[in-house]
């Protein structure tokens, strides 16, 4: 039998295995979804052990709670939705004076592709080590809409903040991208 790929998982009948705890229907999930929401867990916290802890945890909750999903949404939508929740619920309960420092470790890319091998040098860190520098709700929202691909009204849904927010928080976050990269247009 052949896996279903990401657009076939949303379909009812895939929906219903899914619910009814299929393993067959689980691992697929996990195959197709699992690198997107662990990138998306280490782009807000840059180590590669906690994005990874935090995925587990995404996917833990995800199986708690997949019969409650209805389906209103696309399974990847759903997924990087508990994975905000998450991230979030983490943020919470981490002492301030806690956050990891920045250094060339944490900023090394957890699964070098090819585009990442020819692009290494000083840019893809300075990136990193600027958003990092961002407020966590600028850098949540950059991370959603350009590394996971998420439509403002997904992105609104995931964090439960209205549109124009998200909007805002990506035009303010990357004017201050543009700021600590040193590329803000002057004239």
């Amino acid at each position: 039998m052949t896996l279903p790929d990401k657009s076939t998982t949303d379909d009812s009948g895939f929906l219903r295995r899914l619910r009814a705890a299929d393993p067959e229907a689980c691992e697929t999930v996990v195959r197709l979804h699992w690198e997107s929401v662990y990138r998306q867990q280490w782009l807000q916290c840059f180590d590669r052990e906690l994005a990874a802890d935090l995925t587990q945890e995404t996917f833990v909750e995800a199986w708690k709670s997949v019969r409650g999903f209805r389906g209103e949404s696309h399974i990847r939508t759903w997924l990087h939705t508990l994975a905000v929740r998450v991230w979030q619920r983490h943020l919470a309960k981490r002492p301030r004076e806690q956050a990891s420092p920045l250094t060339l470790q944490t900023l090394a890319d957890p699964q070098p592709g090819p585009e990442t091998v020819a692009e290494q040098g000083v840019t893809r860190e300075r990136v990193r080590a600027a958003l990092q520098r961002l407020p966590e709700a600028q850098r949540e929202s950059i991370v959603l809409f350009y590394q996971q691909e998420m439509k403002y009204e997904e992105i609104a849904a995931a964090v439960g903040i209205p549109v124009g927010t998200v909007k805002s928080r990506l035009h303010e976050g990357l004017k201050r991208l543009r700021q600590l990269l040193g590329t803000e247009n002057h004239g």
